[in-house]
């Protein structure tokens, strides 16, 4: 990769280009510092990511102090990233041992994350003193590795040897696998350059070689084309995964047309990062047989670059991998089995605790009915009403986790700074009132910006907030400060909830999200963290975390700012009443019958009732109503057909649509399947009257 030459900071060495790989033979520790502290200073101040892997006789925190000597500003260099010190033993040795893909995978990897915060390439150098004689043979061919790779990559490698531990053998061998070597000559140093015609003639022959050998003996599909994706070469086994007979049918057609059209915006703009930054690795794609047949991908790609170092093609390699992904959908259909064997462990334990609270205050009632005093059974009902309604959210965090979410419908126009102060407000009794009990002291902090509007179900984004407010008080068991930030940046709003507890140790960070994952012992559910990730992504946001062990945690909310929020169909007031109507009820199930004749009664509204889809059809025929609830599902009709029938006859009568069943369903194919509104069990008497009230006034418009 050659394109516009680099200054190395060292005198004897003019600009070099990118892929270039040199080394350092040295003898003392003034040696390096001579020749390093420029080299590193020209590439800081030129935009480039440096990385000083560090050994004897220069360890570590000399080799920083000695640059702080040398570049001025070296800590705001350190500080914000753009160099990284670090001893051999981390890099070249981890785990004890040294591997050399493991090595090189690492600097491709730091060049990645270098070029997509915006550097123009990377600049390194390792120390080898550490080498032995153990290691000396494989660390021969990870030079040889990096020699014969990095002409792809914006990076310049720089290795260093001491003279001690080089003899005439070991220095041939290291610079046969450099471009040049530095060496001090009466007190100058001076460049040796190698016999650079002869070698590059036998490495291109060499490439040929390889190039020919890859085509033949790849088990997967290689792909050469120019830059504007027209096919130049292939492998046989392209012919074999796309259903192709000979080249002569590939070559000349654009790539684009092996990708499926779904993918195609994707892959142009992949096109254009490998381009910008020299590849790209292990992308997935869906693409297309010769007949059409859909099957995935995974493709790596790198640009081909002419000697002045500009883009000439690209060469692709792709992998076919059906068979990873049937195995994968194989793992996560045995991972659900075990779950739902989890999963009703769980909502067996939970259900098992709501109904004995239910039917031990519904028993005391029976039992002490004549004796109770009004006040004592106004709470035993309030208990029994309260735990039916955490059973109802149970089912509904339940929903949640299955996907089967609630109707979209309940998506509004909501403020999300005001839902933190509510959701403050509402968990104040823990975080204020009862820490303040034990001693302790929990403070909040609100950095609330200045926000658009949003497009969601304020309920659901409290029960999100409320699960971090209670965790992090769990969190902070000496007290702590809780920090919630607000702002909008570009097309999202960002919320940024940061506690300062014991944080969560690494090896359990990836299972937070998991349902069912807790530390808290057999008293948690482990549906928490998992259904907040849930109503996130309903609302097409994203929640991560990061945490370190004592050092706090940080939650990041992401909900994308709506193109336009719909206006909302005027709300009635609770107190506010309707002149009498007729409603008809229709719901298989007497209880559920019994229960809105009586609310709907109370209102005043004259409620028929039929206990079968048929038999509430035969009703509507016969009557004047106003408006109809049907259940959805019953044993001779649906609540959908029913819906669809009566709409059949009266457009305009408002028809509402009563579910235990998790719907999730567009306004507009509510409207298709002839529903207005939809009642979701358990459900409370004071919605019902308000949603019902509100349709019987609006009935008409």
């Amino acid at each position: 990769m050659k394109g516009k030459l680099r200054e190395t900071g060292i005198d004897v060495v003019d600009g070099i280009p990118w892929g270039t790989h040199f080394c350092l033979f040295y003898q003392t520790k003034k040696d390096l510092l001579d020749i390093l502290m420029p080299y590193f200073k020209a590439g800081l101040e030129n935009n480039e990511f440096c990385m000083w892997v560090t050994s004897e006789p220069l360890r570590k925190e000399e080799a920083k102090e000695a640059m702080r000597g040398a570049v001025p500003h070296f800590d705001q260099y350190l500080e914000k990233g753009q160099i990284e010190v670090v001893p051999h033993n981390e890099w070249y040795l981890k785990d004890g041992v040294f591997n050399q893909e493991r090595v090189m995978n690492g600097w491709v990897d730091k060049l990645e994350a270098a070029l997509t915060q915006g550097y123009d390439g990377m600049r390194l150098t390792g120390n080898t003193f550490w080498l032995g004689k153990t290691d000396w043979r494989d660390f021969v061919k990870y030079e040889k590795m990096i020699d014969d790779t990095i002409g792809s990559y914006k990076m310049i490698a720089f290795c260093t040897y001491s003279l001690q531990k080089c003899g005439v053998t070991e220095v041939i061998e290291v610079t046969e696998n450099h471009n040049f070597a530095l060496i001090r000559r009466q007190d100058k140093w001076v460049a040796l350059q190698n016999a650079e015609r002869a070698r590059t003639e036998a490495a291109l022959r060499e490439s040929e070689e390889k190039l020919r050998n890859i085509l033949t003996s790849s088990p997967d599909a290689i792909i050469a084309t120019d830059l504007k994706g027209n096919i130049l070469e292939c492998s046989q086994v392209t012919l074999d995964v796309y259903g192709f007979s000979s080249k002569e049918k590939v070559i000349g057609n654009n790539a684009f047309d092996f990708i499926a059209p779904k993918d195609h915006k994707r892959a142009l703009e992949n096109m254009e990062k490998t381009l910008k930054q020299g590849f790209i690795k292990n992308v997935e794609y869906t693409c297309l047989t010769k007949d059409g047949r859909e099957f995935p991908v995974e493709l790596s790609a790198s640009v081909i670059r002419d000697s002045s170092g500009k883009p000439t093609s690209f060469v692709s390699i792709t992998k076919d991998i059906s068979e990873q992904k049937k195995a994968e959908k194989t793992l996560i259909q045995s991972e659900k089995l075990r779950a739902l064997g989890e999963m009703a462990g769980g909502v067996a334990h939970d259900f098992n605790n709501l109904l004995a609270i239910i039917l031990g205050n519904a028993q005391l009632l029976e039992r002490g009915l004549e004796r109770y005093k009004k006040e004592e059974i106004t709470k035993r009902l309030g208990i029994i009403a309260r735990t039916a309604s955490q059973g109802g959210e149970t089912v509904r965090r339940l929903q949640h986790f299955t996907g089967r979410e609630i109707s979209s419908d309940e998506f509004t126009r909501i403020d999300l700074n005001e839902i933190v102060r509510s959701a403050l407000r509402s968990t104040s009794p823990r975080w204020k009132d009862e820490a303040e009990a034990k001693g302790i002291t929990i403070t909040i902090k609100e950095e609330l910006g200045k926000l658009p509007p949003l497009l969601g179900n304020e309920s659901e984004l409290m029960e999100v907030l409320t699960n971090l407010i209670f965790n992090a008080v769990e969190a902070m068991p000496d007290g702590g400060r809780i920090t919630i930030k607000t702002e909008a940046k570009e097309n999202d709003v960002l919320l940024y909830f940061t506690d300062t507890g014991h944080g969560i140790p690494d090896k359990i960070k990836i299972n937070v999200f998991d349902p069912f994952f807790t530390t808290k012992g057999p008293k948690a559910s482990g549906l928490g963290l998992s259904t907040s990730y849930g109503v996130i992504k309903r609302h097409k946001g994203d929640m991560k975390v990061e945490s370190s062990k004592r050092k706090g945690t940080t939650f990041t909310i992401t909900i994308p700012i709506p193109s336009e929020i719909p206006s909302e169909k005027e709300r009635l007031k609770d107190s506010e009443k309707v002149s009498s109507q007729r409603i008809l009820v229709i719901d298989d199930e007497e209880g559920v019958r019994d229960v809105l004749a009586r609310i709907l009664g109370e209102e005043g509204h004259r409620v028929s009732l039929a206990e079968t889809g048929k038999k509430g059809l035969d009703k509507f025929k016969q009557g004047d109503f106003d408006l109809v609830l049907t259940d959805l599902g019953m044993p001779d009709m649906s609540g959908w057909e029913l819906a669809k029938r009566i709409k059949k006859i009266n457009p305009s009568l408002p028809v509402g649509l009563i579910t235990g069943w998790a719907v999730s369903v567009t306004k507009e194919k509510m409207k298709e399947k002839g529903v207005d509104f939809i009642l979701s069990k358990p459900f409370d008497c004071t919605k019902v009257v308000r949603e019902v009230n509100t349709y019987l006034k609006f009935k008409d418009q």
